[in-house]
C-alpha cells in the first residue's frame, strides 16, 4: 500500500503547505492549519491519476494532561 500524501490548509484564509507549522505565513493567524490526507482516486476510462482530499477530524488536546 502507498504512503498517503498530506497538505495542510488554513481554516482562515485557504493556503495549503506541504509540511506543519504554527503561523499560516499567508494571514499570519497562528494555530490555524488542518491536516488534509490525499488519496489517489481511480478514473473510470482514463489512464490519469488524480488525488482527491479527505479533511481530518482534529480535535484540541488539554496540554495538562500530556505527561
Amino acid at each position: 500500500m502507498a504512503k498517503q500524501k498530506t497538505a495542510y490548509v488554513c481554516n482562515e484564509c485557504g493556503a495549503d503547505y506541504t509540511k506543519w507549522q504554527g503561523q499560516c505565513t499567508a494571514c499570519m493567524q497562528w494555530n490555524t492549519l488542518t491536516e488534509i490526507r490525499l488519496s489517489s482516486a481511480k478514473q473510470s476510462g482514463s489512464r490519469g491519476r488524480g488525488l482527491t482530499a479527505t479533511r481530518a477530524v482534529l480535535r484540541p488536546v488539554d496540554c495538562r494532561i500530556i505527561k
